[in-house]
């Protein structure tokens, strides 16, 4: 189950690693919280992704059209 999941997973503890380290970046400067921003940003897209691709492959198993 987790082998399917793994952006899922990805989004989750990246996440939490930036709530985690969001008063060390708020010392430093704006581009490390810029670059944890577009790091989530993106983590997030392949987790979606990742999310429509599972749907599509349930709904072949259903044989429910595409795009229904």
């Amino acid at each position: 189950m987790l082998r399917s999941e793994k952006p899922l997973l990805m989004v989750c503890l990246l996440a939490a690693g930036g709530y985690a380290a969001t008063p060390l970046l708020e010392r430093l400067s704006e581009w490390p919280s810029l670059l944890e921003t577009v790091v989530l940003i993106v983590a997030i897209l392949v987790a979606s992704l990742s999310v429509a691709r599972h749907a599509e492959r349930i709904a072949q198993k259903l044989v429910i059209p595409t795009g229904a």
